[in-house]
């Protein structure tokens, strides 16, 4: 494919997203986000994709996971934005997914206090730990649990999973909430069992 037409088509997704025509967008991302990806659409490069592509590809896969967000059931809709998450995985980092639909869509996802029950339920099949590092689901396990459950949820992660990152998140909630002490206990907590 010709990379200055498959960027032509990639901004029309982008437009289409802003305008809040999500079916659209999808129906281009669909055809050729996974495609890309997965090698079965050449460019014709011997580069990587974001350097024969001049648009922006984080954006691409921010308004893609808005568009498969805003076209699936709800019932259907952790499993859809996952897959959708991992198919375009090597064209963007994706911290955390809901942050990202927040900001593509502009405002709070419609049925996000519906949704994030089903999408922890789904990420926590997933987000066992494989090694000393955090995996991407484990993070975004994290982020969707503190979202939905505050300091008490990050603290349950905290201690649950004993890693550093579960622990700063937690400790940063405490600090927003200005909860000095407990911030404190914590970070004795922590450097105890990091002494050992």
């Amino acid at each position: 494919a010709d990379p200055a037409e498959v960027d032509d088509y990639l901004r029309q997704a982008i437009t289409a997203s802003l305008a809040g025509d999500h079916a659209a967008a999808r129906a281009v991302f669909d055809a050729l986000l996974e495609p890309i990806g997965n090698a079965d659409i050449d460019l014709g490069q011997d580069e990587t994709v974001d350097e024969v592509l001049s648009v922006d590809l984080h954006e691409c896969v921010r308004r893609y996971v808005a568009a498969v967000y805003a076209t699936t059931p709800i019932g259907e809709r952790a499993d859809t934005m996952l897959h959708a998450i991992e198919a375009a995985h090597g064209f963007s980092y994706m911290r955390d997914p809901i942050e990202e639909l927040t900001t593509a869509l502009g405002e709070t996802p419609p049925d996000l206090d519906a949704f994030l029950p089903m999408w922890i339920e789904r990420l926590e099949r997933d987000a066992k730990p494989a090694s000393d590092w955090e995996s991407d689901r484990e993070r975004w396990l994290r982020a969707a649990v503190g979202r939905r459950d505050g300091v008490v949820g990050l603290e349950r992660i905290a201690r649950s999973t004993k890693r550093p990152e579960a622990a700063r998140a937690w400790c940063d909630a405490l600090v927003a909430a200005g909860d000095w002490s407990k911030v404190l206990s914590v970070g004795e907590q922590q450097r105890v069992a990091f002494a050992r």
